[in-house]
């Protein structure tokens, strides 16, 4: 099965709507979509960083996320879209 950007979009909203509606206060998140959906793991983090940014701007509730990589690359693709997202310097 094969996804695309919006399927990853609309897991990570509802990732994070659900953590809100239930009071999570962290959660933890895997590369959504990028397994067996073959969606590229840089395409799909910077998707997954982008909704997280927009719903902290939101709601407070939220105070620590894992994003889990499984592979090296898929770390490293995190960190990148965590600092471009969220204007971090690298360090």
């Amino acid at each position: 099965m094969h996804v695309d950007g919006e399927s990853v979009a609309l897991a990570m909203k509802g990732a994070l709507e659900c953590a809100q509606r239930l009071k999570i206060r962290s959660i933890a998140i895997p590369g959504l979509g990028t397994g067996v959906g073959g969606v590229p793991m840089r395409t799909a983090a910077a998707i997954m960083m982008q909704h997280l940014k927009d719903h902290v701007e939101k709601f407070d509730l939220l105070r620590f996320v894992i994003f889990v990589g499984y592979q090296d690359m898929a770390t490293k693709e995190f960190a990148i879209a965590l600092q471009k997202i969220f204007k971090m310097s690298g360090r």
